[in-house]
């Protein structure tokens, strides 16, 4: 069968495929949680009251799907689910590349947990806008004065989140309460980040390191040790030489 183009199904099907299964892991198994518990609201499958974060049902019920369905639900079906898996596939993907699966999957659930907490209090039942803002504004910070775009609009990258926030206040017409926790929660995740960077000496987990510390891909490689010697006569004899 062949499609406009002249490309064969299969072709087109392969090459959904491949660009599906080239997103980072828990970017993709996220993003596909979103839009299956998305479809599942609009035929009626799943109703909001069972996906809300409940304390009391998560904690006294056993009810421990809560807090992750409550960061994945973002509402009914409509254009602004592309928005939010947009910010899924770019600035969530970075980050995942910049730390490691590993690390990330650490991150995401201190986010959560952060999140979740202030939820209780402010009785919110969904927090996956706030978790969104808090993923763009860690993100954001790893190339602080990189240029991007949005709505055609040029800025640095620092300044992304709070353009973003503007932007949801003047299309949504009520104070981006969630969104100002985001960006909190995310610059205080990024801060103690760096202090605990410092206090280790080591780098950055984007400079060269893997989430187990293995270079990635593209890393320079370390430099080889010398041995050790002794020096005798003006040379330096190796252990080879003994």
């Amino acid at each position: 069968m062949r499609v406009r183009g002249g490309r064969s199904l299969d072709e087109l099907t392969a090459k959904v495929k491949a660009s599906y299964l080239s997103i980072t892991p828990i970017v993709r198994g996220w993003v596909t949680a979103t839009v299956a518990i998305t479809l599942l609201f609009a035929i009626g499958a799943v109703t909001p009251e069972l996906l809300q974060f409940d304390w009391a049902a998560a904690t006294s019920g056993l009810q421990l799907w809560r807090p992750l369905t409550g960061a994945l639900f973002v509402g009914q079906l409509n254009p602004q689910i592309l928005m939010r898996c947009y910010y899924w596939l770019t600035y969530g993907q970075e980050l995942e590349r910049a730390l490691g699966t590993l690390s990330f999957a650490r991150a995401m659930a201190t986010l959560i947990a952060l999140l979740c907490y202030a939820a209780k209090w402010l009785r919110w039942p969904f927090v996956a806008d706030s978790l969104i803002m808090a993923l763009t504004m860690i993100s954001t910070r790893l190339h602080p004065d990189a240029r991007v775009s949005l709505f055609g609009i040029p800025l640095k990258n620092k300044y992304l989140p709070f353009v973003m926030i503007i932007s949801n206040y003047i299309s949504q017409q009520k104070p981006p309460v969630q969104d100002a926790l985001g960006c909190a929660v995310g610059f205080a995740w990024s801060l103690l980040a760096k202090l605990k960077e410092r206090e280790l000496g080591g780098a950055p987990a984007s400079a060269g390191a893997g989430a187990d510390g293995a270079p990635e891909e593209g890393a320079p490689a370390p430099k080889p040790k010398k041995k050790p010697g002794r020096r005798r006569s003006g040379s330096i004899v190796t252990d080879e030489q003994r």
